[in-house]
């Protein structure tokens, strides 16, 4: 099954705010950012705080979206669908 992440977050600079969207193929490469984004590490390059917007899982082959949304569990974070 192929799937991509679709992760958007929202930064702001100021008195504007700017939406980015990431795109994984793996979902540890998107725990990765969402501990990063929950930590606030902050790269020395962008000095302006990130915070998550959406988690979007795309299956390519059956042409499906599910929203997820992380939780820890077991001090692991884990992406759950969301109800809808």
């Amino acid at each position: 099954m192929l799937k991509r992440y679709l992760v958007v977050t929202r930064q702001n600079r100021g008195h504007f705010n700017e939406d980015q969207v990431h795109m994984y193929e793996r979902d540890t490469e998107v725990k990765s950012l969402i501990g990063r984004i929950a930590s606030g590490d902050r790269d020395f390059l962008s000095e302006d705080p990130e915070t998550l917007k959406s988690i979007h899982e795309v299956d390519l082959v059956y042409g499906k979206i599910k929203r997820l949304e992380p939780s820890l569990e077991n001090m692991k974070i884990v992406l759950k669908e969301c109800d809808k």
